[in-house]
């Protein structure tokens, strides 16, 4: 991985309306994922009319409601290993590594990538790619 790559952020962002944290009133809300430094990063901000704006956010698993909105605005990504079947046992172990996963899991995940079934945020592949080039696998982060 090249220094710039290490540096250079992939995310994805939306705006919604949800209920105020606060006093539970409709708020404009937006939302996002990075990925920076091999982390993924979310957060969430909204801004009540009654309240003022709030914020949230965290590194690791993004929250289900924002990763679906996510995956719903913009649309899966899906990995591409361009060589097929190539060092399957190095790619279940960044697998395995990635997704806190057993052996079994992660042979689920690896057919499920290699037949396109795989799709998460870009982010996430983002990430899960580069770990793979990491290790001298043929990895990248598309959209279908």
């Amino acid at each position: 991985m090249t220094e710039r790559e290490r540096f250079v952020g992939v995310g994805e962002y939306v705006s919604f309306a949800a209920a105020c944290p606060v006093c539970r009133g409709e708020a404009p809300c937006s939302g996002g994922q990075v990925l920076i430094f091999d982390r993924l990063e979310w957060s969430i901000e909204a801004d009540c009319a009654v309240c003022g704006p709030s914020v949230g956010c965290g590194s690791g698993d993004t929250p289900a409601d924002l990763r679906e909105r996510l995956i719903g605005e913009h649309g899966p990504a899906r990995l591409e290993l361009p060589q097929n079947g190539a060092r399957t046992a190095v790619i279940m172990k960044v697998i395995r590594a990635t997704f806190s996963v057993e052996l079994k899991e992660s042979r689920k995940m690896l057919q499920a990538v290699q037949s396109g079934q795989h799709a998460a945020t870009l982010p996430e592949i983002e990430q899960l790619a580069r770990r793979l080039r990491a290790v001298g696998v043929e990895a990248r982060a598309a959209r279908n």
